[in-house]
């Protein structure tokens, strides 16, 4: 009888581990984000944590670049952070929350859809993140330096461009499986 407990155990435990992994279930948010979101271009520039990181974390970022008006320039880097447990990116996005805070940003919460989404223009550039369960997802928008002499930074993209971002990271959260 203790044997059939000690089995059920191990049965349950490998059972468990099996379920996807925090680096595979960024892989598949990012896998979902089309070539182009609007004006912005995907440049295939993909940075992750590989299965030689043995970790409870997963990381991936995307890099878009805004093709839109022509004195216009500017990055996005999307990040997928999937954490083991929604309170560890509960955890994780009160850290960062302070962080961004001590260096100036004010974020606001917006709703698109009935879907909450914190954003916030900071000195050079546009932060907002959105935490689905045990992801957290930014987007990190900085402009182009206009002026190398001077330092002076292309302005930001229109603000329809920056919502058409937040919109599809939005439908793509909704439309998972």
């Amino acid at each position: 009888m203790q044997r059939s407990w000690i089995v059920l155990c191990l049965l349950t435990g490998i059972l468990a581990a099996c379920g996807a992994s925090p680096k595979s279930q960024a892989a598949d948010w990012a896998d979902r984000f089309p070539e182009a979101i609007g004006v912005w271009e995907y440049t295939e520039d993909r940075l992750e944590l590989t299965a030689e990181n043995q970790s409870s974390y997963g990381h991936l970022t995307l890099l878009y670049e805004y093709d839109g008006e022509a004195d216009t320039e500017a990055i996005t880097h999307i990040t997928i952070d999937v954490l083991a447990t929604e309170s560890a990116a509960d955890v994780e996005i009160a850290d960062r929350m302070r962080t961004w805070e001590l260096n100036g940003a004010r974020f606001e919460r917006e709703r698109i859809g009935g879907t909450p989404i914190d954003v916030a223009t900071v000195t050079g550039g546009y932060l907002a993140y959105f935490q689905d369960d045990e992801t957290i997802i930014t987007l990190s928008v900085i402009p182009a330096i206009a002026d190398e002499d001077t330092g002076e930074l292309a302005p930001l993209p229109p603000a329809e461009e920056l919502e058409i971002l937040l919109e599809t990271v939005i439908a793509i959260s909704e439309n998972r499986e």
